[in-house]
């Protein structure tokens, strides 16, 4: 879809051999006016694909994918649970539902590896 949507209505008239690391870093920018880093880098992502496989394919000598300036992309912040957010979590649900946040918790295990545990498979 980004293919579709975002590269080829900018350089899909010129041929691979056309497209410059100026015309890369121009479309990085313009792209990086509108839109979130994340997204910028993802679509950035597919051009550097398609180079890459135009360079693997001997249809270009290099990529013009080099040196390109992409958006930082803002790190997540992340709420660690205290003890007590544990406790007010596990009151607050179903009792059938309880184990799981506890073994989750304490063991560090995502929501599905919870689920995926299997009583016979744990060595006590």
């Amino acid at each position: 879809m980004s293919l579709r949507l975002h590269i080829l209505p900018t350089l899909g008239a010129l041929r691979l051999d056309q497209i410059s690391p100026l015309e890369i870093q121009q479309l990085v920018n313009e792209w990086s006016r509108h839109r979130a880093a994340r997204t910028v880098r993802r679509d950035y992502d597919v051009v550097r694909a398609v180079c890459s496989y135009a360079v693997s394919n001997d249809w270009l000598v290099r990529t013009p994918c080099r040196n390109i300036r992409l958006p930082a992309v803002p790190q997540a912040k992340r709420h660690g649970l205290t003890p007590a957010d544990v406790v007010r979590i596990a009151e607050a649900i179903s009792e059938r539902y309880r184990a799981v946040v506890w073994v989750g918790a304490v063991l560090g295990l995502r929501w599905s590896e919870v689920i995926g545990l299997k009583v016979a498979r744990i060595d006590f």
